[in-house]
């Protein structure tokens, strides 16, 4: 049997070392090792030598790819997943056959190739490539016959058919149990109580593990297990079906693709090619990975702190290299995922992934672990609308940032660099100890600063572009970013009241001038030259005020220019409102109003001669009617006068209404007046119409009109001193009379005085019946004058000539519908 084994090269001072790791920390252990001088003949290296070598820093994990040491491995030399060996030689030699990859190198190179499915399998493996090349082809419906863990022949199924019972089960002192029978303990496969068991040649029962017949025994009970994943421990999984044999080759379980190598051990880590086709199998969960990223378990050291990396596995279950677009986000992949660091391009720009690995445009982003400025740093950095990182300056959100030749942002990086920097001979000022959007180290722009870029003046002001030019003026106002300020003698800048060529000004906390607003001080002043304002009306944010003669703002009613205004606590004009104990001011001028309907928030209103608002009554308005609602004040339309649709009715032209009729509020409440404008109350016929009108209630106001509901309510005209089930009509409120309705799943016949009938009736020429409460009876028998009827659930028409079983009792009903219990 022919088997290739390629192992990825490393430099080890003269010699190429191939190394298959099995965990990478700060200690190293081998699960295969072979050795090859680069330069003289080989030596013989043992396990201890190779480590010490290592430790010395000698290996270069750089080596190039193409460097490889090809072994034949000789044919019947057994190994053990825990062998370890290290061979020394100038050409390739034997060496042990491989049972467990369980490796991890810096990239992911180790392949396997072999003209006969090898045990090849493991979580820790990252990359591996199994390829079958027998004269039979590996497929997914593959059933070669499989060998568990002792290489041992496996039967179908348990060859133990009868059920042993009576039997008794004890435990050994090391905690193993046994089942004896007839004085002897039971060996083998048995069926104990139903149960698919196995023991040992010394009688101990098999749990978690595969037993000398091939077949799995769960660890608690020692069941055969069925359909079910199944470990031996070391990460080692197999699946086994229905009738507990190991699968093989790949595998639809659920929803997922598996594969299982010719021994039943699941594929992890690896791709694995079938009739031509790869396959990569995901290292942890060992789904199909194919079109997809997995991460891959080792650790490489970046800058001394630890990382994961990902590939990505193509359609062929390869790893992929390149760009790639996944879902719409762009990648790179060299082989190992891009993410969190810039990359450099063929054009010689740079773009930056996240910390997902997607290109990122118009976005900011952290570098991981990059040495600046001598220090391990994770500076951030910008890439533009063309994905590219930038250098320089950038505007962003209105912010001007400046990027170094690393593309860090300037202020980003550690060892509290100074802020104040230049380029290309000028000044800047970045503001990392100010956060705006969520991102320090913008450039200061627009701005007058204390920050000297000249010992001789104390200030420079900062232009659009963030360029700092020292302020040489003195005595004399200067200008940035629009807004003005003044420096004396010394170009140090004034703050507060002062007076400047005998005009009163104001400088705010951070010395720039106050102009077209209130200074702290309460003071207005002008928009154009800054100086006091006084003795005029002024107006900010759409407000109105009035200053007097030393510049303070007027409160409360004041007289200006023969005007009655008012002013509130804050000096604000009031304008379209009511104050000062309700009168009302214009909302253009602000003056005070008489006699006049005034609007406010779309409700009109009466100010009287006084100029107060009226509360109540009926006014004549130069010529108009108005009626005013009682506690509001309000012009009434559409509404009653008083609370509660108490009160006089105004229609929607706003008049008294006294003529008899229906009426409507805005608020959609029905009404009938009497002649004198009085509302009438309870059941009323009107026009040979049946209505009723509420008395007063948590539903109703006094007199509204009831639409759309089944009512108990008495009348007198109809049957004296009783009452009566009424139903009025959704739209017009009137009774219904002369037909059948339904309401909330009941059945009701409303008769010619309009109240719903009750008893025995007969409609249309149909014998029914109605309960005491109007409802009619459907699928129900009821006595009536000690006779016995039943009424059909669907018509409710009394049945006769007929005989009905009825709750596991027969009636006979005759011709007149009358029954007799028979059976």
């Amino acid at each position: 049997m022919e088997k290739k084994v390629h192992f990825k090269l490393h430099k080890v001072k003269k010699h190429w070392v191939t190394i298959a790791v099995t965990g990478l920390a700060l200690g190293l252990s081998f699960a295969g090792l072979s050795y090859a001088s680069a330069e003289e003949q080989p030596t013989p290296v043992n396990e201890a030598t190779v480590e010490a070598i290592i430790k010395e820093g000698a290996i270069d994990v750089d080596a190039p790819a193409s460097n490889e040491a090809i072994a034949k491995p000789a044919e019947n030399i057994a190994a053990t997943a825990s062998s370890e060996a290290a061979t020394v030689s100038e050409t390739p030699a034997p060496s042990s056959e491989v049972a467990s990859t369980e490796t991890v190198s810096e990239k992911p190179s180790f392949e396997v190739t072999s003209t006969a499915s090898s045990e090849v399998a493991n979580s820790e493996t990252t990359h591996s490539e199994v390829s079958a090349t027998t004269s039979e082809s590996v497929t997914a419906e593959n059933s070669s016959p499989t060998t568990s863990d002792t290489d041992t022949p496996n039967s179908q199924v348990p060859s133990a058919e009868k059920n042993i019972t009576g039997g008794q089960w004890y435990s050994d002192e090391q905690g193993n149990w046994h089942y004896k029978k007839d004085g002897k303990d039971l060996t083998g496969p048995n069926l104990i109580d139903g149960q698919h068991v196995y023991f040992d040649k010394d009688g101990k029962q098999v749990k978690g593990n595969f037993a000398q017949d091939g077949h799995y025994y769960d660890g608690e009970l020692g069941h055969l297990t069925t359909e079910s994943f199944v470990t031996t421990g070391d990460n080692h999984w197999y699946y086994v079906d229905k009738t507990g044999e190991k699968v093989t080759g790949l595998q639809e379980i659920g929803d997922k693709t598996y594969h299982f190598n010719d021994k039943g051990l699941q594929t992890k880590g690896q791709r694995v090619v079938i009739e031509g086709k790869g396959y990569y199998f995901h290292p942890e969960n060992g789904e199909l990975w194919n079109n997809k990223i997995a991460l891959y378990h080792s650790t490489r050291y970046i800058n001394g702190t630890s990382d994961d990396i990902y590939y990505y596995y193509d359609n062929d279950g390869n790893i992929y290299t390149g760009p790639k677009t996944i879902d719409g986000k762009e990648y790179y992949f060299q082989p190992d995922m891009v993410y969190y660091s810039k990359f450099k391009n063929p054009d010689g720009t740079e773009s930056y992934y996240n910390e997902q690995g997607q290109k990122v445009y118009n976005g900011w982003g952290k570098i991981r672990y990059m040495y600046l400025r001598g220090y391990l740093w994770t500076p951030s950095v910008y890439a533009d609308e063309n994905g590219h990182v930038v250098h320089g300056f950038k505007r962003i959100n209105g912010q001007l940032y400046y990027f170094d030749e690393s593309g860090s942002l300037r202020d980003d990086v550690p060892g509290s660099p100074n802020p104040l920097f230049q380029v290309d001979g000028n000044w800047y000022y970045a503001q990392f100890s100010k956060y705006i959007n969520g991102v320090r180290g913008a450039i200061l722009t627009n701005a007058f600063t204390f920050i000297a870029v000249d010992d001789r003046y104390p200030t420079s002001i900062a232009d659009e572009n963030g360029k700092l030019t020292p302020v040489t003026a003195k005595n004399s106002y200067v200008t940035a970013g629009g807004k003005w300020y003044y420096v004396d003698k010394s170009s140090y800048p004034l703050k507060g009241e002062q007076v400047i060529d005998y005009v009163n000004v104001y400088f705010r906390d951070d010395y720039s001038q106050v102009k077209g607003d209130f200074a702290p001080n309460g003071h207005y002043y002008d928009k154009d030259s800054g100086a006091l304002v006084t003795n005029r009306y002024v107006e900010k944010d759409g407000k109105w005020y009035y200053v007097n003669d030393k510049g303070d703002k007027l409160i409360g009613a004041q007289t200006i220019g023969g005007v009655e205004v008012y002013f509130d606590k804050d000096g604000v004009q009031a304008k379209g409102i009511f104050a000062n104990a309700d009168h009302f001011y214009d909302k253009d001028t602000g003056a005070a109003v008489r006699d006049q309907i005034v609007e406010v928030d779309g409700k009109r209103y009466y100010v009287g001669q006084d100029g107060r608002k009226v509360y109540s009554g009926t006014h004549i308005v130069h010529g108009e009617e108005v009626n005013l609602i009682v506690g509001d004040g309000h012009q009434a339309f559409g509404e009653f006068t008083g609370h509660g649709d108490s009160g006089d009715y105004i229609g929607f032209d706003g008049k008294k209404v006294t003529k008899a009729g229906f009426v409507k509020t805005k608020d959609n409440h029905w009404y009938y007046l009497d002649g004198k404008g009085n509302k009438l109350v309870s059941v009323q016929v009107i026009d040979g119409e049946l209505y009723y009108f509420g008395l007063p209630t948590r539903k109703y106001y006094y007199g509204m009109q009831s639409r759309g509901e089944l009512i108990y309510a008495y009348y007198s005209d109809t049957i004296p001193n009783s009452s009566h089930i009424y139903y009025l009509d959704e739209a017009t409120g009137a009774a219904l009379k002369n037909q059948y309705h339904e309401w909330e799943g009941s059945w009701y016949y409303f008769g010619p005085n309009w109240y719903a009938l009750t008893g025995e009736q007969t409609i249309d020429n149909v014998p029914v019946y109605f309960h005491s409460n109007g409802k009619q009876a459907k699928g129900e028998l009821v006595t009536v004058d000690g006779k016995i009827h039943y009424y059909d659930a669907n018509s409710g028409a009394r049945l006769s000539n007929i005989d009905i079983t009825i709750k596991g009792e027969t009636y006979h009903f005759d011709a007149d519908g009358n029954g007799t219990l028979i059976s």
